[in-house]
């Protein structure tokens, strides 16, 4: 891909996380709910003999709190942050050089679960808009399958996707350490900071 997003920096303020999974205590009790399509609580919680409330102080603790946390910080330096990001959403993206979208993809739907529900993969691609020239990170698992309607929709538009399953907090972290390695070197773009952390990673284990 050459084009004005690899060959020139990438401000923080062109950058775009849409959070679709729950961050909130009303979010996640209502994705618990059976007659709810959502995916992502569910198969992260296997429920017991306990109270809502109690599973979502287990939640809280092992992902919202160091998630929130970090959502701050990256917010604090110009990252525009969405945290209930929903399929309305997508149109913002012709706003931004970049935008990452963490959700979850619901294997027996065949569907991807943002904020405000499933989705089949026609709907959220049209839900994009034509005619842009963006990345867009879809970290969501098995996102590949999302990836040649996207290019059918719009062929300027740079796209990264899993074939495989995708840890949430991980990748916020790693998201977190590719923002941070744009704010102390300004020259770099999206991508080249990108490859820096991936380095940074192998380099640390």
């Amino acid at each position: 891909m050459t084009s004005a997003l690899t060959t020139k920096p990438t401000s923080l303020n062109k950058c775009l996380l849409g959070i679709g999974i729950p961050l909130t205590k009303e979010a996640f009790i209502e994705s618990l709910q059976t007659e709810n399509q959502k995916d992502f609580i569910k198969s992260k919680i296997q429920k017991q003999n306990v109270s809502n409330s109690t599973l979502w102080d287990l939640y809280k603790q092992t992902i919202v709190n160091t998630s929130l946390e970090i959502l701050k910080k990256i917010e604090k330096i110009g990252v525009t942050v969405i945290c209930d990001f929903s399929l309305k959403h997508l149109q913002l993206i012709e706003n931004y050089e970049t935008t990452t979208i963490i959700g979850h993809w619901v294997e027996n739907q065949e569907k991807i679960e943002l904020a405000d529900g499933t989705h089949s993969i026609l709907e959220f691609t049209n839900a994009i808009p034509q005619d842009i020239e963006c990345m867009l990170d879809l970290t969501v698992c098995q996102s590949e399958k999302l990836l040649s309607q996207i290019k059918k929709r719009n062929e300027n538009i740079y796209v990264r996707c899993f074939s495989s399953k995708v840890d949430f907090r991980h990748n916020l972290l790693y998201y977190q350490l590719i923002i941070n390695i744009l704010k102390n070197d300004k020259k770099l773009n999206f991508l080249e900071a990108r490859n820096i952390a991936i380095k940074q990673i192998f380099n640390n284990l």
